[in-house]
């Protein structure tokens, strides 16, 4: 279907009419746009004009209330109520960068660290601003979150921080973006898999004790 798109915001989901109005508003310069809600917290999207949609993707990120909706092309088969997004487009700061990093390409080596960049706004490429770089990148969602990465420097190596805007909400203990902290299952699934692994040593310790003390033939 040409023209639409499927969005999804995690976390407490606003009313739909809240929705349609904070979009309508951001994107009137671009078209006009209506919206539907779907199963497993979609929202489908129906941009006025293919061109539209580029623009909106382009544009992005965007956020309601507070909280980013992330945006992804319809495609065939795709089928709402088992799709998982796997990335989100969000926005990073990128602080205690050193000056030999405020290009183009610099900053695509320093961004890897944290997802796939997609572009850089005005006032960092323009080195209009000296606390931090901003940068849009693609999140891998199943990847935890960092908290920064170092690079080497004239000056020896730096740990460029890093801070989220309008992060989806995330656990604090993984680092993983879908679930809070009291939803976290890290502990309980190692816990599960030293389990397995205890029973499966067994059951061999256990096989070969029973086939050494079978008598000889």
């Amino acid at each position: 279907m040409r023209g639409v798109l499927y969005g999804k915001i995690y976390g407490w989901l606003p009313p739909l009419e809240l929705i349609r109005e904070s979009l309508s508003r951001q994107w009137a310069d671009l078209g006009e746009c209506t919206m539907a809600d779907m199963p497993n917290g979609f929202y489908m999207i129906r941009c006025s004009y293919e061109q539209m949609l580029e623009e909106v993707l382009i544009e992005g990120p965007w956020s309601v209330n507070g909280m980013s909706i992330h945006l992804i092309k319809w495609r065939p088969n795709f089928q709402l109520a088992f799709e998982e997004l796997s990335t989100a487009t969000i926005w990073i700061l990128l602080h205690n960068l050193p000056s030999e990093y405020w290009d183009m390409e610099a900053l695509e080596i320093v961004a890897s660290n944290f997802g796939t960049m997609k572009k850089a706004d005005q006032t960092t490429l323009i080195t209009n601003r000296g606390k931090f770089a901003r940068v849009c990148i693609e999140l891998d969602l199943s990847q935890p979150l960092k908290r920064g990465g170092w690079v080497r420097s004239t000056r020896g190596d730096k740990f460029v921080t890093v801070e989220y805007e309008k992060l989806p909400i995330f656990c604090f203990k993984c680092g993983i973006i879908g679930h809070y902290l009291q939803a976290c299952t890290t502990e309980l699934n190692a816990h599960c898999q030293g389990t397995r692994e205890a029973k499966q040593q067994d059951t061999k310790i256990n096989g070969e004790t029973n086939m050494d003390s079978q008598p000889s033939v």
